[in-house]
């Protein structure tokens, strides 16, 4: 998957593990049948080099660690040690291709010196020991995994290449805009395949079943193309003696595609699931046969939510990745909810069911069912109470002048009046000397408890710019528990907003992670929050490194821009010489005497 940058997934080719990286560059890979995690890999570099595109390499993939392994025929003891590695290949921001072996839990080695630029797509050669990737610098490399080495590398386009694919063991399709097909062995343009107007960031080819006996399962008549902001996928003919250039199908969508993913049936039939941007599954079925003129429709709609009631609406649930598979049910493996822990599910694809919607709990609910409870239920006593029967209410008394003032009870006050005395609705409220005072932490948390009960945005605006930190931290100590998820929900709804209020946000949460750890770790909904939190920082911090580095080098420019400036504007100043000498004899009190000189007589000499 490389629609959505930062973002990729890749199911094992038999769907018994799924490996997904986001935003953070953390791989993670699940067992799909128990939705455990049975991998979590951090590269060192993932917070400047994360993960741009995924790829199972064509190794064992067991369903279990337990399971005894089959011995498979290979064609040399390279393959065979390379293929019981179960590599996964990583795509990185950097240009850098790191190989994970699943079957030892690190890294088998890293490709480098290949690209210059981000890896855009990788995908492996059936063998097993050779694999390429593409890059935006426009180079197409092929790799050596055995020796970790460049073996071939070609320019394949002026811009950046999007993706590629295999189409048979000795073909390769790359695509920016337009689609490209190479001869591996001479690393000649054998076709051009023209359609879409924007770059094609998923290429699938259509293999055929290798049900059938034969062992041309790695061969394609056929290939499935996407493209960025385009909701259609076509449908090509890629025979290198073919003189059809244009799609022969297209497949219609409703909204614009992340992921492609397929399955081909022992009669060719071909189960298309495109995963979209609004988290739904839109699954096609086709057999590729010639060309039609108008566009297919899905099939059936699959997408996620949240159980509703009276009181709640149903929430959309996100669907991360969908694998189709033959199977004698004809089946959909879908993975939704967090990316944290997603839960993996199976549905039966049939004809009469247009629509699936799959209901999936809210873990809020799950909470509220469960034994802890954060609301106490005051106990009412069964005792009765006896007053007199025969009561007239009693007229208004006549004021005599005389009668003292009652003082008015503290119950009889505003809530205006009230915060008034205890000086919390103007807690930096300027003292008869004239000097500001600071804020009581007492003061801050009925403020910002108040504010959270009542949605007041203003009230906890003026909380959250308390810069002191030792009264945040008094602060934060004296909240209720009952304040404190929904504290956390407000400061990561504020941290999307202005980098300046994301500044304030941070000392607050720092606190509050500090302080109440302990109950943060008891509490499962706060999971959704804190990671959602945790991404958007790692996202918004990848960057920082290349600013400062730009903002010194901007100082430094207008620094002697300024210095250049000043000297042209000041005026020469008068430089008094370090040492002055002045002769104390003058030619003019020396007398002049002339008289004849020697010269003249050698003159007269030499005419005699």
């Amino acid at each position: 998957m490389a629609g959505l940058p930062n973002i990729a997934s890749s199911f094992s080719p038999k769907g018994d593990y799924l490996a997904y990286a986001g935003f953070d560059g953390v791989l993670k890979i699940w067992e799909t049948t128990t939705g455990n995690s049975v991998a979590d890999f951090s590269p060192s570099k993932h917070l400047t080099a994360t993960c741009t595109c995924l790829q199972w390499g064509p190794g064992r993939h067991l369903k279990s660690p337990h399971t005894p392994r089959k011995k498979k025929k290979r064609k040399s003891d390279v393959e065979a040690a390379v293929g019981s590695l179960d590599l996964v290949a990583m795509g990185t921001t950097s240009g850098t291709v790191l190989l994970y072996s699943f079957a030892r839990g690190q890294v088998h080695t890293h490709l480098e010196k290949g690209h210059t630029d981000q890896v855009t797509d990788v995908c492996w050669h059936p063998d097993g020991t050779t694999l390429y990737s593409s890059s935006l610098d426009g180079h197409v490399v092929e790799w050596d995994v055995a020796s970790s080495q460049v073996r071939e590398k070609w320019k394949a386009s002026s811009g950046g290449v999007h993706s590629m694919c295999l189409c048979s063991s000795s073909r390769l399709l790359t695509a920016d805009r337009v689609i490209k097909m190479w001869d591996l062995a001479t690393r000649t343009l054998i076709q051009k395949f023209t359609g879409h107007s924007t770059e094609v960031f998923r290429l699938l080819p259509v293999l055929k079943s290798s049900s059938e006996g034969n062992d041309d399962g790695d061969q394609c008549s056929y290939f499935l193309s996407s493209a960025a902001n385009d909701r259609v996928v076509n449908a090509w003919y890629c025979h290198p003696d073919g003189a059809e250039k244009n799609a022969i199908t297209s497949f219609s969508l409703s909204e614009e595609p992340v992921d492609l993913s397929l399955s081909v049936s022992k009669d060719q039939m071909v189960t298309l699931a495109v995963l979209t941007t609004g988290g739904k599954v839109l699954v096609f079925e086709h057999r590729l046969n010639g060309k039609l003129k108008k566009p297919l429709k899905p099939k059936t709609v699959v997408h996620a939510a949240t159980t509703g009631s009276r009181e709640d609406v149903p929430l959309p649930v996100p669907v991360l990745a969908a694998l189709p598979r033959e199977t004698s049910e004809h089946e959909l493996l879908l993975a939704h909810g967090s990316a944290l822990k997603p839960k993996f599910e199976t549905v039966a694809l049939k004809p009469s069911r247009p629509e699936i919607v799959l209901i999936v709990a809210s873990p809020a609910k799950k909470v509220a069912k469960g034994e802890f409870t954060q609301v106490k239920t005051p106990d009412v006593g069964g005792g009765s109470v006896l007053y007199p029967s025969q009561m007239v209410p009693l007229g208004p008394a006549k004021d005599t002048g005389t009668r003292r003032k009652r003082k008015e009870s503290a119950s009889e006050l505003t809530l205006e009046d009230r915060l008034q005395a205890m000086g919390v609705d103007k807690p930096n409220q300027a003292s008869s000397s004239g000097a500001t005072r600071p804020p009581k932490a007492d003061q801050l948390v009925v403020q910002l408890t108040q504010g959270l009960q009542s949605k007041d945005t203003k009230l906890m605006t003026n909380v959250f710019q308390e810069r002191n930190e030792s009264v945040i931290v008094n602060t934060v100590k004296r909240l209720p528990l009952h304040v404190i998820i929904p504290l956390i929900k407000e400061i990561t709804q504020r941290m999307h907003g202005h980098p300046q209020s994301g500044l304030l946000m941070v000392r607050w949460m720092k606190q509050i992670l500090s302080v109440h750890m302990a109950f943060l770790m008891t509490v499962p909904e706060v999971m959704d929050s804190l990671g959602e939190l945790y991404q958007m920082i790692e996202y918004r911090t990848k960057s920082l490194p290349q600013r400062i580095a730009q903002q010194g080098r901007l100082h430094m420019l207008l620094s002697r821009i300024a210095s250049q400036t000043q000297e042209e504007d000041e005026p020469a100043a008068d430089v008094e010489p370090l040492l002055v000498y002045q002769d104390e004899s003058s030619d003019e009190d020396v007398p002049m005497e002339f008289g004849a000189s020697e010269s003249e007589d050698n003159w007269d000499d030499m005419d005699d």
